[in-house]
Order: structure tokens, then sequence, then C-alpha cells
């Protein structure tokens, strides 16, 4: 196609498009979205019911550009608008009046995104890796291995007892004391009879225990309790806690000043969330039950913020880890003869 001035039209278009491409996009072809203060605001609000199907089966970065593109959708906005209304400003600004009624006609036959991917484009790149990453969210980690959940998530009070309940020491199975409180317990270097001695009378001189008996003590649940944290990390590493949890190997870390307590996400209750770590607390993804933005109730339970009025994490993140602690190691069993004997219904 050739005009007056026997000049290749279509040669000179495709020329002006990549010239475009080449100013808008990229060194890959991208046009990058510019994400502006309320863009991050709005997907602030978003996150929330966008993270609540992602079960860490497909790759985060992926699963949430499907998320935005069906939220543009729904939108009735996209972002590469912004770059075809600039490339319609520039093709009118064009001296080659041939040129810019081959632009009208192969846009008004919607040709325009074919002629620009065959110019170099590739389409937009969100950049959400850079966006999430900037994104702090609120986070309750419940720890809870298999026996525990198992028992319908009972095993903390059936073990320890509540605030106003005592253990059945006579009845209780072993499987009982693998709960959430008891790796803790280890984790941390102590046997379970230490804090028993603290629950019934005096034990060491530990920060730890103290506070875990008092947490303990202050429980009002009747049934379902579990160690819960409270922790803020960035949207990015929520969605690779999230992919570790499916893939169900690995570690996570959480520093000593974590807020820590016992949760009923069931009923919607707690306790006093007050167990002082002493040293950071590492725990298998394996026993961990959730984790869950503190955000709406999820699923049908509750999530901690819902029932305290807010999230009561004190800034403190989660990190990841391929290293296992070092935990204590006892025969549940003897350790349950062994309380029995102090203080089981004989002794009391």
């Amino acid at each position: 196609m050739e005009n007056e001035n026997n000049e290749n039209v279509e040669q000179l278009y495709m020329d002006f498009l990549k010239a475009e491409v080449e100013n808008y996009c990229n060194s890959d072809g991208f046009y990058e979205m510019y994400w502006d203060y309320n863009d991050i605001e709005s997907l602030k609000e978003s996150l929330p019911e966008m993270l609540e199907e992602y079960n860490g089966s497909d790759d985060f970065i992926d699963y949430m550009e499907q998320q935005l593109f069906e939220s543009f959708m729904n939108g009735g906005w996209f972002p590469e608008d912004s770059l075809f209304e600039q490339i319609g400003l520039d093709a009118h600004d064009l001296d080659n009046q041939a040129v810019i009624d081959y632009y009208e006609q192969r846009l008004d036959n919607g040709e325009l995104t074919d002629d620009l991917e065959q110019a170099g484009y590739n389409g937009v790149t969100y950049g959400l890796q850079n966006v999430l990453g900037s994104i702090s969210i609120d986070v309750n980690t419940m720890v809870a291995p298999y026996n525990e959940q198992n028992y319908d998530m009972g095993s903390i009070i059936s073990a320890f007892g509540s605030d106003y309940q005592i253990p059945d020491l006579d009845w209780l199975e072993p499987d009982y004391l693998d709960n959430g409180i008891t790796y803790l317990v280890h984790q941390q270097g102590y046997k379970l009879m230490d804090l028993y001695d603290e629950l019934y009378g005096t034990g060491p001189d530990s920060k730890l225990i103290k506070s875990i008996a008092k947490e303990i003590n202050n429980n009002g649940a009747e049934s379902m309790s579990g160690l819960t944290l409270c922790s803020t990390v960035s949207a990015l590493d929520y969605g690779n806690l999230i992919s570790l949890m499916h893939s169900g190997n690995g570690y996570v870390e959480f520093p000593t000043n974590t807020r820590v307590g016992i949760y009923n996400a069931w009923a919607g209750s707690g306790s006093v969330f007050e167990i002082e770590l002493e040293k950071p607390f590492v725990v298998a993804i394996s026993d961990i039950r959730s984790i869950e933005p503190d955000s709406v109730s999820n699923g049908g339970e509750y999530s901690v913020a819902d029932v305290y009025g807010g999230g009561l994490s004190t800034g403190s993140g989660i990190t990841l880890s391929q290293s296992a602690p070092e935990l204590v190691q006892e025969d549940l069993e003897q350790v349950l003869n062994d309380v029995r004997a102090k203080y089981g219904s004989e002794n009391e």
C-alpha cells in the first residue's frame, strides 16, 4: 500500500508502532503498570477477598495476576487502556495523513493489538512482586499437630484445663498431650512436668512457663482451643507461606516479641494472649493447622481481629526456614503416668 508520494504506508505504520513500543514498554516489550497511591489502597481493600481462595497449589504471582485481571474486567478498565490512548494521541500528531488514516482503519477493524504484537508488544506486566512486597497484612497462625486436629482441637483443655476446668488426669489419653502447647514447651527447652508443676502449685522460675499457665487459667473456652500467633507479613510473604503450607515441607520461625495466646476460632473467644517466648519459636509446617489473614471471618471461623476489636500483632514477622528446631524429647505416656502419680485424684 502506497500513497501519492509512493511511500509504503503499511511499513511507515509498522515503524511508528515499533517506535511506540520502544518508547512506552520495557526492553522485553511489556507495558509496565504504574501504581499510584489510590491503586495500592484499592488493592489493599480487595486483598482479603482475593486471598480467600488461594491454597498454594498455583504460583502466587500468577494467581494474583489472574485475580487482578478479573477485577479489571469487572471494573471495565485495563492498564493497557492508557497505552492505547497515548498511541492514539501520538498517531494523530503524525504529519502523514495516509498513515493516520491507516491507523484509524486498523483500529476500527480491531487489528491494532495484533499489529502491536508484531511490533514487539508482549502485553502488560503488573509489577506485583514489588507491590505485594510493600503491602503489610496481619496474619494468625494456629499451631496444632495431627493428633490435636484429630481430637477436634480439644486437646489443650483436656490436657491442661481452662479457667474453670482442671484436667481429668485419670481418663486422659497420652495422645491428648500431643498439642500446640506441648510443642511450645518442648521447643522452648522445657518438660511438661514443668508446666504441670506451675498449674498445680509452683513451677520453675520461667517467664514462659508462668505465662503459659496464666494463659490456660484465663482461657474461657469449653472445647476448641488452639495455640495462635499474631504476626505482620508482606502480602508476598503470605503467598510464600501458603505455598509452603501446600508443600507440607519446611519450618517457620517467629521472633520472641510475637503475640502468642490460646484462641477459639470456632466460637470467637480467647485468652489474654500474653505467652512470653524466651527464644524464637520454630515450628514445622506440618504442625500448623492454618495461616489466615486477620481481617474478616473466613470459612465459618472468626479471626482474632473479629473478637478483640482489631489485630493483636506487635508488627513481628515470620521467617521461612529449612532448619528443624531442637525439641525436648519425652515419652508422653510416661509423662502422663508421672503426672498422675504426682497430681492424680489419689493425691489431691
